[in-house]
């Protein structure tokens, strides 16, 4: 039986971390390593965490250079197979979800699902993209970190989240983890988690900063796709943006 080290990353959302916990202690499979990475809170969160200590592996509340800081010290406290994060505000969409992922794991260097948000009181289904095959083309729609079970050591071949990427370091990892022809991957077609569209990289406000880190990371390590890249930032950011001026919502 695989371990998965599940990793939760908090910084004042008491309310949101609660929901998660109560997600992940709530799975039916048994080898989970529950790991918990706060940011110092002041909102009752460490409050919240010592309220299910018994069913948390370990945890830590610390000052942190920001998310992906905090990921990568959730890295360096997990010692699972495979690792997943769900993050403070997602939740884990069954009970049963993560026996679902195991009987899928195999030997497989990645296995990912679907994710989903609420709007108007429904679960909106976001299907991922099943075939990802970043080393021959770009690919925007690669596979969703809050659905996605990695191999633990997959992650340091990588340079694990690349905090030179403020708000992207997830991006950065995912499409440097598949652009290895090699990997050895599953998608099954299950939601995984219920994603919580408040975090950094769905707010308005920063979606000019996403721009920004992707076209570098882009212009860096896959010049060959800088000009894909900008047609699909002209095709979705901008027809988004339009969205955003009316008053709708959206996801990027």
């Amino acid at each position: 039986m695989k371990k998965i080290s599940i990793i939760t990353i908090n910084k004042n959302n008491a309310v949101g971390l609660e929901k998660t916990i109560q997600s992940v202690i709530s799975q039916t499979y048994s080898n989970i390593e529950y790991i918990i990475v706060d940011g110092a809170s002041t909102d009752g969160s460490r409050d919240v965490i010592k309220k299910y200590a018994d069913s948390i592996t370990d945890y830590i509340s610390e000052t942190d250079n920001g998310l992906y800081n905090a990921m990568n010290k959730g890295l360096k406290m997990a010692s699972g197979d495979y690792v997943f994060f769900l993050n403070s505000g997602d939740i884990a969409y069954s009970n049963n979800i993560i026996q679902t992922v195991a009987n899928n794991l195999d030997n497989n260097d990645v296995v990912f699902g679907n994710t989903s948000y609420i709007k108007n009181a429904k679960i909106i289904k976001n299907t991922a993209t099943p075939v990802v095959e970043y080393y021959k083309r770009y690919q925007h729609d690669i596979p969703p970190q809050p659905a996605l079970f990695v191999k633990r050591e997959l992650f340091s071949k990588v340079n694990n989240f690349d905090e030179s990427y403020r708000i992207i370091a997830d991006v950065v990892f995912v499409s440097r983890l598949f652009s290895d022809k090699n990997l050895v991957y599953k998608h099954i077609d299950e939601i995984i988690s219920i994603f919580d569209t408040t975090g950094i990289s769905s707010q308005h406000a920063n979606q000019e900063k996403i721009y920004r880190e992707r076209k570098r990371f882009i212009e860096t390590e896959f010049p060959q796709y800088l000009q894909e890249f900008e047609k699909v930032f002209q095709k979705n950011f901008l027809s988004k943006l339009k969205k955003r001026i009316y008053g709708r919502f959206f996801i990027l």
